[in-house]
């Protein structure tokens, strides 16, 4: 008789509507503050949504996930491009990616953070942002439900605009 194949770990995306398509305002299964915009300038697809591009904004967009109790592995990733009129020399406004808990209070205390950029970080093309979760990180978020949060703040005068698309949470889980 020959040996029986061990599954390996089945893998699955967290996130639902990551390219901004879906719903009638394309932010269906996201939750969003009113700056935050579709915006038809994308990485793929046909959308994105926009955060910033005025003064003294404080832009939230984000999406609860919850990981299994059994996973082995795990990858965050979106696109994005950062635009600004500000002073290229000096950090005014920042966009920022992380995980946090439910009902986290403020940006400032990540669960875990995914990326900073400020207006000195602007990019002429779509980037790529990646995180690939550690074994301390399944650790921590095995069976957990979090949120998926993206934040542009700016400050008064010469605003920074992000687009944001693509956003994947892809984890695997033992069988």
């Amino acid at each position: 008789m020959p040996p029986t194949a061990t599954p390996g770990p089945a893998c699955t995306p967290l996130i639902a509507n990551g390219g901004f398509e879906t719903g009638a305002n394309g932010f269906a299964n996201w939750t969003l503050t009113a700056g935050v915009v579709r915006a038809t300038f994308s990485h793929s697809g046909g959308h994105s949504a926009r955060l910033g591009e005025a003064d003294l904004v404080d832009d939230w967009l984000g999406q609860g996930i919850t990981f299994p109790a059994n996973v082995t592995s795990g990858r965050i990733t979106f696109w994005y491009q950062l635009t600004s009129t500000d002073d290229p020399n000096t950090p005014f406004d920042y966009f920022r990616a992380g995980l946090f808990e439910p009902g986290s209070p403020e940006f400032q205390f990540p669960l875990m953070p995914i990326l900073t950029v400020s207006n000195q970080d602007t990019t002429t093309h779509w980037t790529e942002a990646s995180y690939d979760l550690t074994n301390d990180d399944l650790s921590i978020l095995a069976g957990q439900t979090v949120y998926l949060w993206f934040n542009m703040s700016t400050d008064e005068g010469n605003p920074t605009t992000v687009y944001v698309d693509d956003v994947s949470v892809e984890v695997c889980a033992a069988p």
